[in-house]
């Protein structure tokens, strides 16, 4: 078998936004605040796969800034 000789196999690539990102210059989508930009949250369970039997969204509701709070409805047994 004969070798061949590559160019690019087995090389490092040339990252060109690289001095940027290590300077902290580069701007990523979460640098960006907009004028009336809504935020969101999500909270998840510290417990791995746990039941969970209800949510209580009613410190979400009493915030003065919010705009909705959004839970997931319950898979029955017969849908899956």
């Amino acid at each position: 078998m004969s070798e061949r000789k590559f160019r690019q196999v087995g090389t490092r690539p040339i990252r060109h936004d690289g001095l940027d990102k290590v300077t902290g210059r580069a701007q990523f989508g979460a640098d960006f605040s907009l004028p009336g930009m809504l935020w969101g949250k999500v909270l998840r369970s510290p417990h791995a796969h746990a039941r969970i039997r209800s949510i209580d969204v009613s410190a979400a509701l009493a915030l003065p800034s919010r705009r909705r709070a959004a839970r997931a409805r319950p898979i029955s047994a017969t849908s899956r």
